[in-house]
């Protein structure tokens, strides 16, 4: 079986992309060949068969560039012309070329909801065409596609309410790859230090979490590995309110898993998260998760088990529950423990597996395939 993965970009990796890049890289233990058309920039994995169809549209996210967000449009509904058995389009800039591609052609196709923004468009993009997101976005989600893959079950609720018949919608998570990540090896963990893995973009809120350090009570050193918009708003915010603060700039994979792995608390202070891998990479390195009760992360996280929950916006409670771990070991420790646990659950084997289970499902009842 030949597959077409179709994504906005695959380097440098974010969630989309990591989940794109990951399902590439374990399909073919299942019969079936992935090809990856994507834009791209000057980093890429020469592993993977990658088709470029455009160059990088991301300038810095969220910032994108209009020019090659029409290349990568047009570019790839071309290269679907070529013979896939299935076209998956990952993110909201693969739907319309890859369901176009797909009517043309007569091939199956999966739409992979990643997210679904509605009335946060205008809070998460500035220009003055932001207001019609939410109407592109609802229209894109209605196609009829064959299925729809949604990543948390409030994002099936909010496409159900759409209108989009259940029985074509399927929730499939993503994943960690575990094993990778206990290979490792990193430095005694600082019961006193808290990190920030992710975009420096606005939705992630990290003036919250920055304003909710400067009111600990406790000694604490606070680490933010990423790069994004808001870089020098959020260093100009530390440096008025007095806190020291190391920003590391985008770091390697392995390099992000040993800070993590170093740290004691993971924070994180979305308004939204589609799935949260960052959060699971945290629970397998045994470092506590508090996270803003958002989409992804409150399909897994206990609140007092396995994580701590907070609201979204609220400076006080993040501070709160940041000196609540760091002055009680026992429930750091019950925390940690039962975060590794949970992480056990969403390894990239058993995601991976989950999704070639439904490509072969949907070629048995497209009569074109018999397993």
């Amino acid at each position: 079986m030949r597959i077409a993965l179709c994504t906005e970009t695959v380097f440098p990796i974010y969630g989309v992309e990591r989940r794109v890049y990951e399902m590439a890289r374990r399909l073919p233990n299942y019969g079936i060949e992935p090809t990856i058309i994507t834009s791209l920039g000057e980093k890429y994995d020469t592993s993977l068969d990658l088709l470029k169809a455009s160059d990088h549209t991301i300038s810095m996210a969220p910032k994108r560039n209009l020019g090659n967000c029409v290349k990568y449009s047009l570019n790839t509904f071309r290269l679907l012309s070529r013979k896939y058995d299935i076209i998956d389009a990952n993110g909201h800039m693969a739907l319309l070329p890859c369901f176009a591609g797909a009517k043309k052609s007569g091939r199956p196709i999966v739409a992979t909801i990643h997210d679904i923004y509605g009335n946060d468009w205008k809070s998460m993009y500035k220009s003055r065409a932001s207001f019609a997101g939410k109407y592109i976005e609802r229209l894109l989600c209605m196609m009829p596609y064959d299925r729809l893959i949604a990543l948390n079950k409030t994002a099936k609720k909010r496409l159900i309410g759409m209108g989009v018949p259940r029985e074509r919608l399927e929730v499939i998570y993503s994943g960690i790859d575990t094993k990778k990540i206990d290979k490792i090896k990193a430095e005694k963990k600082n019961r006193n230090v808290v990190v920030y893995v992710g975009r420096l973009v606005p939705q992630k809120n990290l003036d919250i979490l920055i304003r909710a350090f400067s009111q600990l009570k406790h000694d604490a050193s606070l680490s933010i590995i990423g790069d994004g918009s808001e870089l020098e708003n959020l260093k100009y915010l530390a440096k008025s309110l007095g806190v020291d603060i190391e920003f590391t700039g985008n770091l390697r994979n392995d390099d992000v898993i040993k800070k993590m792995k170093e740290a004691s608390i993971l924070s994180l202070t979305s308004s939204r998260e589609n799935f949260g891998i960052v959060p699971l990479e945290a629970m397998r390195c045994k470092t506590a998760v508090i996270s803003t009760k958002t989409e992804g992360p409150i399909d897994y996280i206990e609140n007092g088990k396995n994580g701590l929950l907070v609201d979204i916006g609220s400076v006080q409670q993040v501070s709160d529950r940041i000196d609540m771990l760091l002055s009680d070991r026992r429930m750091l420790s019950r925390i940690q423990k039962n975060g590794f646990e949970t992480s056990e659950r969403f390894d990239w084997e058993n995601i991976v597996r989950s999704i070639a289970d439904l490509y072969y499902k949907i070629l048995d009842e497209s009569g074109k395939f018999t397993r």
